[in-house]
């Protein structure tokens, strides 16, 4: 007997981050300066349009060859589709914290599209009645890795792991200040004591 495929259908929308794409890049024509700020958040996989994709590709390249560009520039070298993308974005254009925030959207509309996208493959997979159990756990793994993306979306440290590194450096410095013998040591002193000066 023939074993039925069973087809998911969630009934939420994919994320939809077209205008934040666009306002992501309008911010940085008009203000270039930010793109130090906002490179290292934005990956071209978040961009839902070649269009899109190629006006961040040619900034991204520009910047990295460390040129500068303009409105002009960029429209002589993309042309209608920077006309179209990006100027209906640019009067309300620029300053960091703005930008910063746009970007931050734009990372979670990725996250949430990769999420939408990798949980209804997965779904698709595991609830097949020929599915077993090593497909099912290798198909969550699978799904872990395409939310992640070619992007990685978790950039930034813990801070667990920045006080744990922090704490290794302190610890080697006084181990070497204890193996250099020189009378040199570290004293606790309650914190009341360090503020009010006295003992």
């Amino acid at each position: 007997m023939r074993q039925q495929q069973v087809y998911i259908h969630p009934d939420f929308e994919l994320p939809d981050t077209i205008d934040i794409e666009r306002q992501v890049l309008a911010d940085i024509v008009v203000d270039p300066d930010i793109m130090g700020e906002v490179y290292p958040m934005i990956h071209r996989d978040f961009f839902t349009n070649d269009f899109r994709r190629g006006i961040w590709d040619t900034i991204a390249e520009n910047y990295n060859r460390g040129e500068a560009f303009d409105m002009a520039s960029l429209h002589a070298l993309i042309g209608r589709p920077f006309v179209e993308e990006v100027l209906p974005k640019a009067n309300g254009a620029g300053g960091t914290m703005d930008s910063i925030s746009h970007a931050t959207l734009l990372r979670n509309g990725a996250t949430r599209r990769r999420a939408y996208i990798a949980a209804t493959a997965y779904l698709q997979k595991t609830t097949n009645p020929g599915t077993d159990e090593g497909e099912i756990l290798a198909d969550l793994e699978g799904f872990v890795s395409q939310v992640e993306g070619p992007a990685p979306l978790n950039l930034e440290k813990s801070a667990a792991d920045v006080i744990h590194e922090v704490g290794a450096t302190a610890k080697g410095i006084e181990d070497a200040i204890k193996s250099t013998d020189k009378g040199v040591g570290t004293m606790t002193v309650p914190v009341s004591m360090a503020v009010s000066g006295k003992e």
